[in-house]
């Protein structure tokens, strides 16, 4: 009778254990990350050094970077992510839907905002804006695009961006590339990109001029998923991208998303 007790008391005891592992192994916290207008374009290499750094932090969150606006929107269609860093047009267009709620904003210099430049070949000017449909090499904006772009840039100088032919590339250095080696008439890319860029190759830059300088265009936002997202969770990643106690692993974070600080709860 008592061996009989004590194996039922093992059974119990091990379903136990591995229910509690099942239900541990069943939340997992996943950090999607789209933001084609950034100066870090070598993805994989963000992945691992992301993946790497979160873990030694103890908090082995799953990163996952897009390059393709389309996959973006395909993964999101399967599983929603506890934290997802999207551009702020994208925020704009799909918070609500998605339940995500701004968790922090990055900085760039202290602001919360950065520009785009219009590029073009010595040859073109913005007449060709007005009386043709040049090619403009520039990151996703969303199904909303011509109306962003006529915010941004067009309308305070009587053009719109129907006049134009939008080529999207996956990065925002491929703009100023597809410009350089003359695949396109224009190209809109990041102030960032383009100093960094003259740093590298500044012969490229020799080759274009700018047009027009964009309004500014806020910073994208780290957000976390109600209802995926546990309070645990996101006290936690907050922590860890704001303690001003662990200054060397606050650097190694801004230093591979390219920035230099954060703005929290941004609205």
């Amino acid at each position: 009778m008592q061996k009989s007790r004590a194996i039922t008391l093992i059974v119990l005891f091990v379903a136990t254990v591995i229910s509690g592992t099942a239900a541990a192994r069943s939340h997992s916290v996943e950090l999607f990350y789209f933001n084609p207008d950034s100066p870090q374009s070598n993805l994989s290499r963000l992945k691992r050094d992301m993946d790497s750094f979160l873990s030694a932090a103890g908090f082995p969150i799953t990163f996952q970077p897009f390059a393709h606006l389309v996959d973006l929107e395909n993964q999101l269609k399967e599983k929603a992510p506890a934290f997802l860093f999207v551009p702020e047009w994208y925020l704009k267009r799909n918070g609500a839907k998605l339940g995500l709620h701004p968790l922090l904003m990055p900085l760039h210099h202290g602001k919360a905002y950065y520009r785009k430049v219009l590029l073009a070949e010595q040859a073109v000017g913005l007449s060709d804006i007005h009386h043709g449909h040049p090619t403009v090499a520039m990151t996703s904006m969303g199904p909303d695009g011509n109306a962003i772009l006529d915010t941004i840039l067009f309308s305070p100088h009587g053009m719109t961006a129907a006049n134009i032919n939008a080529i999207i590339v996956p990065k925002d250095t491929d703009a100023l590339f597809a410009l350089a080696l003359g695949q396109v008439d224009m190209a809109l890319v990041a102030e960032r990109s383009l100093k960094l860029i003259s740093k590298i190759n500044p012969n490229i830059l020799h080759r274009v001029h700018p047009l027009l300088e964009s309004k500014p265009i806020p910073m994208p936002v780290l957000c976390y998923t109600k209802g995926v997202a546990t309070a645990a969770d996101v006290q936690k990643l907050k922590r860890l991208f704001l303690d001003t106690r662990n200054k060397e692993s606050r650097l190694l974070i801004m230093e591979m998303l390219q920035i230099n600080g954060w703005q929290a709860d941004p609205k």
